[in-house]
């Protein structure tokens, strides 16, 4: 089956239905690449934040890529922002938010850490958490339990 151009500039859906709104054709190997990337990178900015920061460029670069590619005859031109370059984009602001973040309480966390470690009761746990908290508030101005 091959897809046609319709009356709008859609392209008509196999079997002679009407057209998909907004001219979304085909899109080759490199474009679903770059969206598999996109999407990995949006989970991996919760994961591993270093990784999504990768994965993330990767999707914006294949799909910068993926646009150079030619366009099949009847198919209109790709044009906007796509899904892989809108997810690579959202996933490079988190992961940066996130280390920056991790960069700035580095001291408390690693006090907190190292207090976890060392505590042995759930009393001592507490009195971690609670430590920790406070050093928050204190560094933030809001705290994370109320």
């Amino acid at each position: 089956m091959t897809q046609q151009a319709g009356p709008d500039g859609g392209v008509q859906a196999p079997g002679g239905g009407a057209p998909r709104p907004g001219g979304a054709g085909p899109r080759g190997p490199v474009a679903r690449r770059a969206l598999w990337l996109g999407i990995g990178s949006l989970v991996a900015a919760f994961l591993f934040p270093p990784f999504a920061l990768v994965l993330g460029i990767a999707a914006i670069v294949v799909e910068r890529k993926a646009r150079r590619e030619p366009v099949p005859p009847g198919t209109p031109p790709r044009s906007g922002l796509s899904a892989s370059i809108v997810t690579g984009a959202i996933a490079i602001v988190l992961a940066v938010a996130s280390m920056s973040l991790g960069a700035y309480l580095r001291t408390e966390i690693a006090d907190f850490t190292e207090c976890k470690s060392s505590a042995n009761t759930v009393s001592d746990e507490d009195a971690c958490t609670e430590a920790f908290n406070r050093a928050f508030e204190k560094k933030m101005g809001f705290s994370l339990l109320p």
